[in-house]
């Protein structure tokens, strides 16, 4: 993925250690304990990392993980409202991909690489046998407030405020 010499690339995991000094040039997880806990449930399996590379540098990161409808992951049920909303969403009781977050560093956003990204993602997930994608974030640091749930070819937006979701569908198609 080429733009102006420059190669963007999307790599599973990467080296704790390199993935911290990112981290801290991203101003994230800065809080007591948060570095600690991302670094624990990664190396447990409990979440999954996604890195993307300019010419080999960290610039970006995605984090997500296997849930569905019922439990956010095994043995974590999911509220009554959280269920119903996306039971709708999903239509019924449903295994999807949950996003958890996807930041780029500021000096690379506006360059396309966020829908470069989701392409990769949908694909990638696709050939892991996943049809339901959904991102849900609570911080503007990434993509903003409303946040996008890719199903079967549609795009539906899901607004988390206070523990609602909200679901507000696109008029915009997604190609297969």
């Amino acid at each position: 993925m080429s733009s102006g010499g420059e190669v963007l690339e999307f790599f599973t995991g990467c080296d704790f250690e390199e993935f911290k000094r990112y981290l801290e040039r991203a101003g994230r997880y800065e809080k007591e304990g948060e570095l600690d806990w991302l670094e624990t449930f990664l190396r447990k399996g409990l979440l999954n990392l996604i890195v993307w590379r300019l010419d080999g540098e960290v610039v970006g990161n995605a984090i997500w993980h296997e849930s569905n409808t019922d439990e956010h992951r095994k043995g974590d049920p999911r509220d009554e409202e959280d269920r119903e909303a996306l039971r709708r969403l999903l239509g019924g009781k449903r295994d999807f991909v949950e996003l958890h977050e996807v930041w780029l560093l500021d000096e690379y956003r506006g360059k396309g690489y966020g829908e470069r990204f989701f392409e990769f993602f949908e694909e990638y997930m696709r050939r892991k046998g996943y049809d339901r994608i959904v991102f849900l974030c609570e911080s503007s640091g990434g993509f903003g407030y409303l946040s996008q749930a890719r199903i079967q070819g549609r795009r539906f937006y899901i607004h988390r405020w206070s523990s609602r979701i909200r679901l507000l569908p696109s008029t915009k198609e997604i190609t297969s």
